[in-house]
């Protein structure tokens, strides 16, 4: 049946009207749409949008240590290649230690103005359209990374950081974009076909990354003026996110009635977690908790395979690709299989579940790599579920005029965990040890999966 979304009674013209609406309707328009006759370029367009995204932001990732040791002999005196430790407020940290917290500062200040960006362009797409704000996001981003080329300094690197976490917050608009144009009984399915496209983006990303910075190609980069060892990646990145914003010139605009309803206000950053629908907070705490261990994990696994097995940028990029390949299986054919016989809720809470145990014992007891990978295959899995899960849960509980702004809101909590899960994961490195951090990671999953249990009960979803 079809609620008006403002809530006031209709009117029997009204309702004929629906009927006629929902009668003419094509396959994945979503109810209250006449027609969505672009719905397949619209689709492809954002599958394609997050892919060439994540590809191009998750090219930092193999180098990441190579990257602040850089920094780092340009930050402390000349001949510090021979300190083994140095003191940071009374603290004694080793080299690999400062490494690790910079590297997780640096991930941090991106994510933290995320947590700022994505409720304001989630708000500003519902009142001017998905279109503009990708197109705008993109364009962006492609100008950070042209700086990020030429940050020879740790100063212009922040910069970096600063704009493109500014301009990044954009992710809720395309799940939002993604819920304008499907039902919510195959709201999860596209959400999770997002996934699969982060996931491959993440396949590719680290990838390039490995090769764009390895020793060789450093070396060739790093000989021409104001450039520095890493400017192929940096320019790479830039790159695809032009691509990007060439790309959306030509999709639809998915909400074509921009009027926001008149009983929706909005003040300020609006950041509360007020949003007046039953289960919304429970969502966001999963989606931050989820976030929050994810980032930890994301910025140990670098550090752990240089540390650990000695592997350089391309191989790292390689233990990338390997987790990549396993989401997007994961999230191309068993999120599909999973709809049809469990409820959403049961997917997230499976999806937390799986990962502690594999989690800690990867870190903690795996003696050769290939046991690691052994030991990451269900962490991959499990968060390949969680994501898609809960994102399409919230579409199913928010009404269409506030889809930008409740997911902007879900993803800007998000990107709160992805700024202050690095720097409290680092921070427990230095102090505990890489095993111990990935423990407390591990609790954390398994504090979600509790969490989990509480989620109202929904219907299992028909992929027909």
């Amino acid at each position: 049946m079809y609620i008006s979304v403002s809530g006031r009674s209709s009117g029997n013209n009204e309702n004929v009207l629906h009927r006629s609406v929902l009668k003419h309707r094509v396959p994945g328009s979503a109810p209250g749409m006449p027609r969505a006759p672009h719905f397949t370029a619209i689709r492809n367009t954002l599958i394609l949008m997050v892919f060439i995204d994540v590809a191009a932001f998750s090219i930092i990732f193999p180098i990441i240590p190579d990257l602040m040791e850089y920094y780092l002999t340009r930050i402390f005196a000349a001949g510090v290649d021979d300190l083994r430790r140095v003191t940071v407020a009374g603290i004694s940290l080793s080299r690999d230690d400062v490494a690790v917290i910079l590297g997780g500062l640096l991930t941090s200040i991106w994510a933290f103005l995320q947590f700022f960006s994505a409720p304001l362009w989630g708000r500003l797409s519902d009142k001017i359209g998905r279109k503009k704000i990708l197109m705008l996001s993109a364009t962006g981003l492609s100008l950070a990374h042209v700086l990020w080329g030429f940050a020879t300094s740790l100063p212009v690197f922040f910069a970096y950081r600063m704009l493109g976490g500014i301009m990044g917050g954009h992710i809720g608009v395309a799940h939002a974009a993604m819920a304008d144009i499907t039902e919510k009984k195959d709201r999860t399915r596209y959400m999770g076909m997002l996934g699969a496209a982060a996931g491959s983006g993440m396949i590719i990303g680290p990838v390039m990354g490995g090769l764009l910075g390895h020793p060789a190609m450093q070396g060739v980069i790093s000989d021409i003026p104001f450039f520095h060892p890493f400017s192929l990646c940096a320019f790479a990145s830039a790159l695809l996110f032009a691509v990007n914003a060439l790309f959306l010139i030509r999709m639809p605009e998915t909400r074509k009635n921009h009027r926001m309803d008149e009983a929706v206000e909005y003040t300020g950053l609006n950041l509360r977690l007020d949003v007046p629908i039953p289960g919304f907070r429970l969502l966001a705490l999963l989606n931050f908790i989820y976030c929050f261990s994810l980032a930890g994990v994301e910025l140990l696994l670098p550090y752990f395979y240089k540390q650990r097995y000695d592997l350089p940028p391309s191989s790292i990029g390689m233990v990338f690709l390997f987790i990549g390949s396993v989401m997007v299986a994961a999230q191309i054919m068993l999120i599909p299989f999973l709809l049809r016989h469990m409820s959403e809720k049961t997917m997230i809470l499976a999806g937390f579940m799986i990962i502690p145990v594999p989690l800690a014992l990867c870190v903690n007891v795996a003696p050769e790599m290939a046991y690691s990978l052994a030991y990451i295959f269900p962490v991959a899995l499990g968060a390949s579920v969680i994501g898609p899960a809960v994102m399409g849960t919230t579409s199913h509980l928010v009404p269409p005029d506030r889809q930008g702004h409740s997911l902007g809101i879900l993803t800007s909590y998000g990107s709160l965990a992805y700024a202050t899960g690095p720097l409290i994961t680092s921070a427990l490195y230095g102090a505990t040890g890489l095993d111990s951090a990935a423990i407390i990671s591990s609790c954390l999953f398994l504090l979600g999966a509790g969490l989990a249990t509480r989620i109202g009960g929904t219907q299992k979803s028909s992929t027909a």
